[in-house]
């Protein structure tokens, strides 16, 4: 992944194989819903047991998205507990 500097608002700017899947996973999350790859929930919970006491990954299966090689396993990450309705 590489990075450049936006001069303009002096953030950065992120490119690569990273954030091309990350948008097309982003682009069919419907609203409100997490959607992360296989790889990002092994790779949280491996490194955070405690994500496992709080959320829930549902894997929703390998999927085909446009401009990558291979289908993706992608999990919709989910409270344990139902968040109260406001």
């Amino acid at each position: 992944m590489t990075h450049t500097l936006t001069e303009a608002s002096g953030r950065l700017s992120y490119r690569g194989r990273p954030m091309n899947r990350a948008a097309r996973i982003a682009g069919i999350c419907a609203a409100g819903q997490v959607l992360v790859s296989g790889d990002v929930w092994a790779a949280a919970a491996g490194e955070d047991a405690a994500l496992l006491d709080r959320y829930c990954g549902v894997s929703l299966g390998r999927m085909a998205l446009k401009g990558l090689a291979q289908p993706i396993e992608v999990v919709e990450v989910v409270p344990e507990e139902p968040l109260a309705n406001m």
